[in-house]
């Protein structure tokens, strides 16, 4: 702990945070510092902090949201001032804020920011960032080694409520091993006599009470607490936080005691007007009353939010509460927050929240989704998902639940969250419950769609088994089994349905799906005009419907058509427009997947040279951003083009990049195509063993 400018206690856990962020290059990129409440996580942080700075980093640091209501993208301004400026850009499209150009914009600025210096990115209080924020993180984690960027994580592992979105991101790192961590434990008592020494002032750590170090039972913050009651000269030292705050709690009146209370129930802050109407005094009275709470050091202001000065002091205070006081206080703020003037998504979350702890859980998911459609207007679609999991959180009815789980896995696909698979699957169990064959099958292909391909082909084969349903997606399941048997012809007919059904209940997501696959598989049957037809349908209802990456996989598909018709100026004028969407959105990340196609393009018409060039650039292009199924993509396109173009040395490194990647990304379906690769360099090589070896595999 930091007492003037010692720090006490921690030495051996801040040599450890040393190593694990390492010096500039040699960093490890990610360290994740978690504990409970009071141990000094952000001392121990800042300390490390200070020496990483000295060491030659430039920090950014975004501090703990306490009492900010999840402002979107507030904590990466904080740590990147800069930012202010990235985010102010307009982003906003008709309909929705583009979180992938914003991503790019996030990855632009921070190869920027850490091209002299190494940057260290601090979160501190990382469980509490609003969705949005917690959205663009994989996109800064994705550059990471490659823009000198190391991260430092600082958790609070006994907080309530934090994001589901957050747990899967840090699992995530954990489970790719990416992750140096370090969990804070309880102090020494030597430590902590030490601690109190300091505070106290004493010459011999002897003279520290011994009741005090009992008490403190390795909490540095409760023990500098201890030692503050010790010095006030107080006979009765509290026993534990409960009694400490309890007794800085007796020093108020009644109506202090109810505004302390108040802000405890409200465990992202309470905001002043609220707590004007619940004292129900006179303006000059409030402030006074306000002034003696304050003065307990039981409160903090945050702007026009007040929240209690450490969690351990208000999950403290809020135990101490009885169920029915609780109640009251929740009932009492719902009837008060409705009748303020407060912004509406902060207001309708609020209210969402305190309704449902006070049992009006109708109301309460009223509220949430009411703040899920403001945040759906107004593009921010991630807090928005949040809203909708807070109301499927209060619904008790299986009928309303699966709308309601609809909407929230709609919400998960189309931000490829990849919980959306879960949600899904949720959908289906409930689905199957109910005997409803038509959602159920609706569930079972998405289940599918929202898992890597090829991973859940089984749950294609049930959602056919189910028959014909009204929605179309089981004609979509069968016409992608038939895809996989090679026959083009029944997928052509399965899939004729699901665009039927698909415009006919204005599913525009199923719609774009079977136009695209329809071009596809007419351009398997050799029918390239239809094929063409429907992939220029498919092109403009995407991007209509703002579907950009299926616009641009329908675009890439249409080259593709064009160069079979041996229209090959076509092809590359269509590859020229796609590249033009993409630069009029500033939608970077999907850039090198259009130049990948465009190499290809230029193979197919013989301009090998510049295909070869245009190819390399788009590799260049996507190493900034996090390896993805995209980024696979693109190096299986390049391996195409350097086997074709017939340099041993290139094609041989990319074919074995583009098969590290697709590996890693874990994606079957790619595999022959890395096999034709090779069997193709063998074939230039005059390899026979290997040709025969590998013709004897594919046909296996």
């Amino acid at each position: 702990m930091q007492i003037g400018n010692r720090f006490i206690g921690r030495d051996r856990e801040v040599a450890q945070l040393e190593l694990m962020l390492g010096h500039g290059d040699d960093g490890l990129r990610f360290t994740h510092l978690t504990g409970p409440s009071g141990l000094g996580k952000t001392t121990l942080a800042n300390v490390v902090i200070d020496r990483a700075r000295s060491a030659g980093f430039r920090i950014a640091l975004a501090p703990g949201r306490a009492g900010s209501l999840s402002t979107p993208f507030v904590p990466w301004i904080e740590a990147l001032p800069g930012m202010a400026e990235v985010l102010a850009q307009p982003v906003v499209s008709s309909q929705s804020i583009d979180m992938e150009q914003l991503g790019t914009r996030l990855v632009a600025h921070l190869a920027d920011v850490s091209v002299d210096e190494p940057l260290l990115l601090v979160f501190d209080d990382v469980q509490a960032l609003d969705e949005s924020s917690l959205a663009l993180l994989p996109y800064a984690t994705g550059i990471s080694e490659r823009a000198n960027i190391s991260f430092l994580f600082i958790e609070q592992s006994d907080a309530v409520g934090v994001p589901s979105s957050y747990r899967a991101f840090i699992d995530g790192l954990l489970a790719r091993r990416v992750v140096q961590q370090l969990e804070l434990g309880p102090m020494s008592d030597s430590s902590i006599r030490e601690l109190v020494q300091a505070v106290l002032e004493l010459d011999d750590a002897e003279a520290v009470p011994a009741e005090i170090v009992d008490r403190a039972e390795g909490n540095p913050w409760f023990a500098q607490e201890l030692a503050h009651a010790w010095q006030r000269g107080e006979d009765d030292v509290p026993v534990n936080v409960a009694a400490a705050a309890t007794a800085r709690l007796n020093v108020l009146d009644d109506t202090g005691q109810d505004i302390v209370n108040a802000i405890a129930v409200c465990p992202e802050g309470a905001y002043i007007g609220w707590l004007e109407k619940l004292a129900d005094q006179k303006p000059r009275q409030f402030v006074r009353t306000m002034e003696s709470i304050t003065h307990t050091g039981l409160v903090v202001e945050d702007g026009d939010f007040i929240t209690i000065s450490h969690p351990i002091y208000r999950q403290a205070l809020v135990e101490e509460l009885s169920s029915a006081m609780r109640r009251a206080l929740h009932q009492e703020l719902a009837d008060i927050i409705e009748a303020t003037s407060l912004s509406e998504i902060v207001k309708a979350r609020a209210l969402g929240y305190h309704l449902a702890e006070c049992g009006r859980s109708h109301d309460a998911i009223d509220s949430y989704l009411h703040a899920a459609q403001v945040n759906e207007v107004s593009g921010q679609l991630h807090e928005a998902l949040a809203d909708l999991l807070n109301a499927l959180t209060c619904e008790e009815k299986v009928e309303k639940r699966i709308q309601l789980l609809k909407r929230v896995a709609f919400a998960a696909t189309q931000l490829s969250d990849e919980r959306a698979v879960d949600y899904w699957s949720d959908l289906g169990r409930l689905a199957s419950a109910v005997g409803d064959n038509d959602l159920y099958a609706y569930s079972l292909f998405q289940q599918f769609w929202s898992s890597y391909e090829g991973t859940a082909v089984d749950r294609l084969d049930r959602a056919v088994a189910l028959g014909a349903d009204t929605y179309g997606w089981s004609a979509r399941a069968a016409a992608y089994l038939a895809t996989i048997r090679g026959d083009f012809a029944g997928a052509v007919e399965h899939d004729l349905r699901a665009l039927e059904l698909a415009r006919l209940n204005n599913d525009a997501q199923l719609e774009v799906i079977s136009l695209e696959k329809l071009g596809n598989n007419f351009g398997y049957l050799g029918r390239l005009d239809e094929s063409i037809d429907f992939q220029r349908q498919a092109v403009n209802r995407a991007i209509n419907e703002r579907f950009h990456t299926w616009a641009v996989m329908s675009w890439v598909a249409l080259s593709d058509s064009l160069t079979e018709n041996l229209d090959v100026t076509a092809a590359l004028a269509e590859c020229r427009s796609a590249l033009k969407y993409t630069q009029d959105l500033r939608l970077d990340r999907i850039k090198p997947l259009i130049e990948g196609w465009s190499a290809l393009a230029m193979t197919h018409a013989g301009q090998l040279d510049e295909a070869m060039n245009v190819a390399q650039g788009a590799v260049g292009k996507d190493a900034i951003f996090a390896r993805d199924r995209d980024s696979a993509l693109v190096a299986l396109i390049r391996a195409y083009v350097a086997v074709e173009a017939g340099d041993p040395s290139i094609a041989e490194s990319a074919v074995n990049e583009a098969e590290a990647m697709i590996a890693a990304q874990g994606i079957a379906s790619w595999t022959n195509e890395i096999a034709f690769s090779r069997l193709r360099l063998d074939v230039q090589h005059g390899r026979i063993d290997h040709v025969t070896s590998a013709v004897s595999s594919l046909i296996t």
